[in-house]
C-alpha cells in the first residue's frame, strides 16, 4: 500500500470529523466565554478543552458556565506555565 492509498480515520459516530479543541486561556476574562460558545455552535467540534493556565482575573469564574456542559472540559492550572505547557496539558486531556 502506498501512502495514496491511506487513509486516516478522523471521523466520530455517524462518521462525522469530530475534532478536539485545546485553547490555552491566560487572563482571558473578556473574550473565553465568546470563544467557547463559537467553537460549541461548529458541528465539527467533538470535544473543547479549555486550559486556563494561572490567570489572575476572572477567567475561571467565567468558565464555569460551561462545567454541564458535555463538550467542554476545563484545566485549571494554579500557576502560570506559558502556552506551551498549557496546550500540552489540554492535548493530555483530550
Amino acid at each position: 500500500m502506498n501512502m495514496a492509498e491511506t487513509k486516516a480515520d478522523f471521523s466520530g459516530e455517524g462518521g462525522e470529523p469530530r475534532l478536539s479543541l485545546v485553547i490555552p486561556a491566560f487572563n482571558e476574562e473578556k473574550t473565553v466565554a465568546e470563544v467557547v460558545i463559537v467553537c460549541l455552535k461548529t458541528p465539527e467540534v467533538g470535544e473543547i478543552i479549555v486550559v486556563n493556565d494561572g490567570s489572575q482575573d476572572k477567567t475561571k469564574e467565567r468558565l464555569q458556565v460551561f462545567r454541564d456542559k458535555d463538550k467542554v472540559k476545563v484545566v485549571n492550572l494554579s500557576k502560570n506555565r506559558g502556552k506551551g505547557y498549557a496546550v500540552a496539558q489540554g492535548i493530555r486531556a483530550a
